[in-house]
């Protein structure tokens, strides 16, 4: 038997018993005819039935909490290692994560000075210039398999691409910001992550910086991604996640440059 309430049919066994015991009441009550039925009447209202509509209770509230957490679905939120893009990321040692810091501090979103057009477009492919070591959008280029072109200031996310995720294909837009993210930088990325989760086509976004964010914006995002981000996941690789990135980085190209 199943009760029915304002949140739809809910499946109750305790319901149920209470039910079966005033069958079994009536049923008691025929067998004993009206004055045995009168006596079995006038002690059942001595009942304290408030245990039982607590039982109740409880077990509608807690099939209903049960049905809540499962329509959540998965988390939100991917862990960037998980993603085919960067499954080879390589974990460094406490040592080498010291002598990396300096380094990872002076990544930027874009080079300086600015390349042209052509240049931020065939920089994978061409002679790599010392500025480029610094660009956030070159260094995850070689994972990603393109750095998004000219870094214009008007696009909706810097670098974009296909990867597998647990077996699945997934699209995935990346935010990239430098270190230091407060004021317009902070009210900036807030504004391109709420863009994203309008886009079709877009499974996760993916906010990339060599630093960490501030509580009140790191709070403000995942606020966002409940709201407006049906549908949709959140990849946060932020230092510990960019230095793994750059080191794994360096030793490919150190690799590459001995061969």
């Amino acid at each position: 038997m199943r009760y029915l309430s304002g949140f739809g049919m809910v499946s109750v066994d305790v319901r149920e018993v209470i039910v079966a015991g005033w069958w079994r009441g009536w049923e008691l009550c025929s067998e004993l005819g009206s004055f045995g039925s009168t006596a079995l009447l006038e002690s059942l209202k001595n009942v304290d039935w408030e245990e039982y509509r607590q039982i109740s209770r409880d077990s509608i509230n807690s099939e209903l909490n049960m049905r809540s957490l499962s329509r959540a679905g998965p988390s939100p939120l991917v862990k960037f290692d998980e993603l085919g893009f960067f499954k080879d990321v390589e974990k460094l040692s406490q040592k080498d994560y010291t002598k990396l810091l300096n380094q990872l501090d002076e990544l930027q979103e874009k080079c300086k000075p600015h390349p042209t057009k052509k240049e931020c477009r065939d920089c994978l492919h061409g002679v790599p210039k010392e500025s480029y070591k610094k660009c956030i959008k070159y260094i995850l280029g070689h994972y990603i398999g393109n750095t998004g072109g000219t870094h214009h200031g008007h696009e909706l996310y810097d670098v974009g691409g296909e990867t597998d995720l647990l077996g699945m294909i997934v699209f995935v837009g990346f935010l990239a910001k430098s270190a230091e993210i407060k004021g317009a930088s902070g009210d900036s990325l807030l504004r391109q992550f709420i863009d994203c989760t309008e886009l079709d086509g877009l499974d996760i976004i993916s906010v990339v910086t060599p630093g960490d964010l501030d509580h009140k914006l790191e709070h403000r995002l995942r606020r966002v991604m409940r709201k407006m981000g049906e549908g949709k996941q959140c990849c946060m690789i932020l230092r510990t996640e960019m230095i793994r990135i750059l080191y794994s980085f360096q030793r490919k190209q150190s690799s590459n440059t001995s061969e």
